[in-house]
């Protein structure tokens, strides 16, 4: 291996100074570069570096940094919206509940015979049967409505 192989060995490794670079630019970019060097005249060409386009002294003075700031609030002010309402919500549900609670009177519903308690628990069966098999289902759209609304905001972000 000649000294042009152990100093392009040395650049590849990141360990040469601009000294260096600079003999390895004239070598291979001159006439007296070796056959195996000549692929290396793409990596080490003269670029005319002055017509790229030049950066602004400061590259962020044209980014808006305050932009999303209302996007925020607006955010902020309708998790707490829905947060509110949802309270009010469960408050309603909750005052229903416990005033037909009160209303309930078990002694009317109280079965005669053994045949009679029979008949009424398949029916309290057959009926808790078909609101768990109704919940099921409006529970599946309801997780299939969730899964959109949380696919549209992930691709909003």
């Amino acid at each position: 291996m000649d000294n042009w192989d152990r100093l392009l060995e040395k650049y590849f490794e990141g360990q040469t100074n601009l000294e260096e670079e600079e003999r390895l630019k004239v070598y291979i970019n001159g006439s007296e570069v070796s056959e195996n060097h000549k692929p290396y005249r793409m990596l080490f060409g003269d670029h005319d570096w002055n017509s790229l386009p030049k950066m602004d002294a400061d590259p962020f003075s044209k980014i808006d940094f305050n932009s999303g700031v209302k996007r925020f609030k607006i955010r902020q002010w309708t998790a707490i919206a829905a947060t509110m309402l949802l309270l009010v919500l469960a408050a309603v549900f909750t005052t229903q509940q416990d005033h037909s609670a009160q209303e309930f009177d078990m002694a009317v519903y109280e079965p005669q015979s053994e045949e009679e308690a029979y008949e009424q628990t398949l029916m309290a069966l057959e009926m808790l049967s078909k609101k768990l098999n109704n919940s099921t289902s409006s529970l599946e759209k309801g997780i299939h409505g969730l899964k959109q609304a949380s696919e549209i905001i992930n691709q909003n972000n």
